[in-house]
């Protein structure tokens, strides 16, 4: 970049100073913040980067630059002594605040705080409309709606945030929008002109079917939180042609096949869209729809969570060649159908990076029809070329494992919780992947005829002497269960670690009930033994522990 701008500047001169994109660049990673890419959709504010503050009383021109990054999200309340009590804000982020200082005109994302008081007299409506004058806030692209919506406020805000393109419905509490609330009228005029929508609010009715629907939405996004209803589902076919980006939670089986076929059995095709995100409640009769049509024809993110709502691959037909994300739930009936059709071929995807599959059987289930590994062995097909892999399924034998395992040079990120290694299999496995830098699994507390809880010294420096794991591996993450002992866990982890001279992170994911403080404690300890005092990169390795586990 700058390169570029000297180019532009001239070689024969001096840069007078650093360009404002260059400098915020460095100041992000200087300080540790990161700029949101796309909006959040929730109602909370982040935390206030007050790490910036000594960047910004540099100068004027650094103060200047860095003040969008400070002052990108800020809220108004009315009344306002229910101010920032619903949601964790500062006074810094109050928008009055920014106001007099100047620099209402950077924020790029508001938080309204609407409470009922606002709509009891025209008093509260003329207070919000001293503070949201006509192009107060120009900048603002993302509006967060905590409120019921009201027919008065519409002018006001739309006036207020004219280059708004992203707004979001969100409450706490249980909302009925019927025909006099002005709620319909508000929700459908105020996404007017907006190119992204999120509904997160209990609202029996966010639409009126008998008023036009919203157009040329690009982003829909449907929380759990919002009862699904056929007027949801009309705007989301309305918009079937300009959506990019869809996102529907807790959608039920009829909902979703409406989403698909009119009443009138027309078929509905999204051409643009380009991901999907959908969590589907199990249907009571376990019956999903097989799609006739190519529904989705540009489809490259799918993301299924919980139950897959189609009973074959017809989702997977849809776009192979361009497909870059998988993330779907599989059961046994599923499982077998993909198979039978091939599915689960590397060549079909040549685009496919993410490879995230949940498999919700036994494998009992299958063992008549297919071998006992042949699940891992077409999903380590599958994910062949991709970059990161993820698989959730019953442990199976972990050296048959290691030998279905097809080999990659492209993976970077594997994650198999259930894969239970020991020193020997792990070197099997980085042959398999030569360019691994994040691995997950579970450790067998035996390396090299070692297992007693507390490796002794003598044997530790055998093991170091004879053993270097020379991949590429960066993050290590243990997956622990109930049965492992915190402090013998604790020395094997931190004995491998020691092993491999490219670590820089090691994390732990022990069970909800497993006593946390007793695994950091152990981890302290096995980290300070002096026989790891002449390696490295154990002086500056980051261990850490989750709470919590991740799953599809």
């Amino acid at each position: 970049m700058l390169s570029r701008f000297q180019k532009s500047w001239g070689r024969s001169r001096a840069i007078p100073r650093l360009p404002g994109r260059v400098l915020v660049m460095i100041i992000e990673y200087a300080a540790e913040v990161k700029r949101r890419s796309r909006p959040s959709g929730t109602a909370t504010l982040g935390r206030l980067p007050n790490q910036l503050l000594p960047f910004m009383a540099v100068c004027s021109y650094w103060r200047t630059t860095i003040c969008p990054l400070y002052y990108y999200e800020a809220f108004i309340s009315i009344p306002i002594p229910e101010a920032a009590s619903r949601i964790s804000a500062v006074p810094a982020q109050d928008m009055l605040q920014i106001v007099r200082f100047g620099f209402d005109r950077i924020v790029k994302r508001l938080v309204l705080l609407l409470s009922r008081d606002v709509f009891a007299g025209p008093e509260m409506l003329t207070m919000l409309g001293l503070r949201l004058p006509a192009n107060r806030l120009p900048s603002v692209t993302e509006i967060i709606h905590m409120s019921v919506p009201f027919r008065d406020i519409c002018d006001i805000l739309n006036t207020a945030m004219p280059n708004a393109r992203y707004v979001a419905f969100t409450s706490q509490d249980r909302v009925y929008a019927g025909a006099d609330s002005g709620c319909v009228e508000l929700t459908n005029r105020l996404v007017r002109g907006k190119t992204s929508l999120t509904m997160s609010i209990p609202m029996k009715v966010p639409f009126n079917s008998a008023q036009p629907a919203p157009t040329n939405l690009t982003h829909i996004a449907v929380t759990r939180s919002t009862p699904w209803t056929y007027a949801i589902v009309s705007v989301i076919r309305f918009n079937s042609l300009s959506l990019v980006d869809l996102q529907l939670e807790n959608i039920d089986l009829c909902h979703f096949r409406q989403l698909l076929v009119t009443s009138q059995k027309a078929a509905v095709i999204f051409k643009q869209l380009r991901r999907l995100g959908i969590s589907l409640r199990k249907p009571e009769d376990g019956q999903r729809p097989v799609l006739d049509h190519n529904a989705f024809p540009s489809i490259t993110h799918i993301c299924s969570t919980g139950w897959h709502p189609l009973g074959d691959d017809s989702i997977l037909r849809c776009n192979p060649e361009k497909l870059e994300v998988l993330r779907m739930s599989i059961d046994a009936p599923l499982f077998e159908i993909l198979v039978r059709r091939e599915a689960l071929v590397h060549s079909k995807y040549p685009c496919l990076r993410i490879v995230d599959i949940c498999c919700t059987f036994e494998l009992r289930h299958l063992h008549r029809t297919f071998p006992l590994g042949f699940v891992y062995d077409r999903i380590s097909d599958l994910s062949t070329c991709a970059s990161s892999l993820r698989l959730m399924m019953e442990a199976i034998n972990s050296q048959s494992a290691i030998n279905l395992t097809h080999p990659s040079s492209t993976i970077r990120d594997l994650c198999l919780p259930w894969l239970q290694l020991d020193l020997e299999m792990l070197i099997r496995l980085g042959w398999r992947f030569p360019n691994l830098s994040s691995l997950e699994i579970s450790l067998v507390c035996d390396f090299d005829g070692v297992s007693n809880a507390e490796p002794r010294e003598r044997d530790i420096r055998r093991i170091q002497r004879e053993v270097r794991i020379g991949n590429r591996l960066v993050a290590l993450g243990v997956h622990v269960n109930n049965l492992s002992d915190s402090k013998r866990i604790s020395e094997y982890t931190i004995l491998l670690a020691s092993l491999v001279p490219t670590l820089r992170e090691v994390f732990l994911w022990p069970p909800r009930q497993y006593n946390v403080f007793a695994l950091h404690d152990n981890l302290a300890k096995a980290r300070k033994r002096s026989v790891y005092k002449d390696f490295s990169h154990m002086k500056t390795l980051r261990v850490n522990v989750k709470n919590t586990r991740p799953y599809l």
